[in-house]
């Protein structure tokens, strides 16, 4: 889903920069020469389009090839339109509540990435390195790299860098206890300003 929505963009701004390239040629022969210079800075121009469409296409790979790399490092869903990255362990008993929280929240699945951390540890500052995140809830998970800065504290916010990390029960334990449930929403609502 986000390497098609990558893909998509990228591919995008590329026709737009080839649009604009064809307008300048088009303007080069329709436009009479009035001064030499002119058409020294049009052709100018047109050199600095045709540069930036070379430079756009090596990024369009670079990013096909990052993509890559994400989905053969992490096991998600979602396209972190909003830079959220949301980590759980993730079956078919935890997925409907993690939709729920996200609706709660008002967010869709398009406006985060749910990771499923499948019993392992986690290694936060990849995470943060390959998503941008700009929020980061951590549901049960107990140890990550950075677990000496986040203190294994319960329903308190962090900051790393440029961005907020929630770390809170699993989802299972928030499913069974409602006051922790309350307890968790009271933080959310703060998080995302509801």
């Amino acid at each position: 889903m986000l390497e098609n929505k990558l893909i998509k963009y990228d591919k995008d701004l590329v026709k737009h920069v080839n649009r604009a390239i064809g307008i300048t040629n088009k303007l080069l022969k329709d436009t009479p020469i009035l001064k030499a210079d002119t058409h020294i800075e049009q052709q100018e121009e047109n050199n600095k389009l045709k540069a930036m469409l070379l430079i756009k296409k090596q990024v369009i790979q670079a990013r096909q090839w990052q993509i890559h790399q994400l989905h053969s490092h992490f096991n998600f869903i979602g396209e972190n339109n909003k830079n959220i990255v949301i980590l759980s362990e993730v079956d078919d008993s935890t997925t409907s509540f993690l939709f729920k929280i996200i609706k709660a929240c008002k967010l869709e699945l398009e406006d985060v990435v749910i990771i499923n951390i499948e019993r392992k540890e986690v290694e936060l500052t990849k995470i943060i390195s390959s998503f941008l995140p700009k929020i980061i809830l951590l549901f049960g998970v107990p140890n990550t790299d950075l677990t000496p800065i986040l203190n294994s504290s319960i329903n308190q916010i962090y900051f790393f860098e440029d961005c907020k990390i929630l770390s809170t029960y699993d989802v299972l334990n928030l499913m069974e206890d409602n006051s922790k449930k309350r307890e968790l929403w009271f933080i959310l609502k703060s998080l995302f300003n509801l």
